[in-house]
């Protein structure tokens, strides 16, 4: 397939749903550091012209989230020259109450586009309203990146990792967390991006030594990060648009083989009990994580099951069809 993906370098998304696919494909990828009509190219390889990325030198262009008006006319010469453009999409933008011209700018760009990926069903409810050729294509995962090797601990440390959940609304699930740690001396908190194990260790509500905040990491780094938890959660927040999002939090621990504890309106493809466990409620979470504590061979168990499950069903390589055929 002679197909170009190209994304935003900044943006976690520009891993997972330009590079991922676009390497399971056998295509070029790019992300960019300024959008048109600068298009400074960031990161991957892109055919060039001029100095700038010839994006009708392609037969397929997909284009993830594009929110500049920059792209009105990149997409049009692509299109003039032969070039389907596909938008790609993972977030449900009219969810972030963003400001009227802005979303007005992006429905312009879906209904130009010649299709529109969309990352989950929900996504694909919204947009398909504005381009009848709208497909879901999930978001998968490389398991190559977590074929490393852990380091040695003896304790069962809890991992929590993201940037977007405020103080607000984590405040009671760390809450929870702080009462694992004081009723269970061998567990400790580690938090990957927002520093809430900084902030639970400022708290006073469990001994600083407990707690390990990790900054945030470039996507393709997570894995190594990753690499000090034995259990995983992930709470939903009080943000509509995560309603919408994919299930990474847990794609990520069971690529690893960890427990997972996620809001089941978010992670309904998780099997409870059998490939992670779901938590709608603060206390939910805290019984669920003592169990997870003192029981190592549960773990070990759902969290094998867990990686079965990604590796049948969930990986980049098992994905890779659904976006050929979409892209067609």
């Amino acid at each position: 397939m002679d197909a170009l993906f190209v994304g935003q370098t900044a943006d976690a998304s520009c891993y997972h749903r330009v590079m991922l696919p676009a390497q399971a494909l056998g295509c070029d990828w790019c992300g960019l550091d300024a959008p048109p009509p600068l298009s400074v190219v960031g990161r991957g390889s892109v055919r060039g012209q001029d100095g700038l990325p010839a994006f009708d030198s392609y037969d397929v262009l997909v284009v993830q989230t594009p929110a500049q008006d920059g792209w009105l006319d990149v997409i049009a010469r692509a299109q003039a020259s032969g070039t389907r453009v596909f938008y790609d999409i993972d977030y449900d933008l009219h969810a972030f109450g963003q400001a009227p011209e802005a979303l007005a700018l992006v429905e312009s760009l879906i209904e130009l586009c010649d299709g529109v990926i969309c990352a989950t069903e929900q996504i694909a409810e919204r947009y398909g309203a504005f381009n009848a050729n709208t497909h879901v294509c999930e978001s998968g995962i490389d398991l190559a990146a977590y074929t490393l090797t852990r380091p040695p601990h003896d304790t069962v440390n809890i991992g929590w990792s993201g940037r977007t959940l405020q103080y607000d609304e984590m405040r009671v699930w760390l809450a929870q967390v702080a009462g694992v740690l004081r009723a269970r001396s061998v567990a400790n908190f580690v938090s990957i991006g927002e520093p809430y194990g900084e902030v639970l260790s400022e708290s006073g509500a469990v001994a600083p030594e407990r707690c390990l905040s990790i900054p945030l990491v470039l996507p393709d780094q997570l894995p190594a990060a990753m690499s000090v938890f034995d259990i995983v959660f992930d709470p939903l927040g009080k943000a509509a648009w995560r309603r919408a999002r994919s299930p990474l939090r847990w794609l990520e621990a069971a690529a690893w083989g960890m427990p997972f504890v996620g809001d089941p309106r978010l992670h309904s493809s998780l099997e409870p009990g059998v490939t992670g466990f779901h938590a709608r409620t603060p206390d939910e979470l805290g019984q669920v994580l003592l169990r997870l504590v003192d029981d190592p061979a549960m773990r070990a168990e759902v969290g094998a099951r867990a990686r079965r499950a990604v590796e049948e069903r969930h990986s980049m390589a098992m994905l890779a069809p659904r976006w050929r055929e979409a892209l067609a």
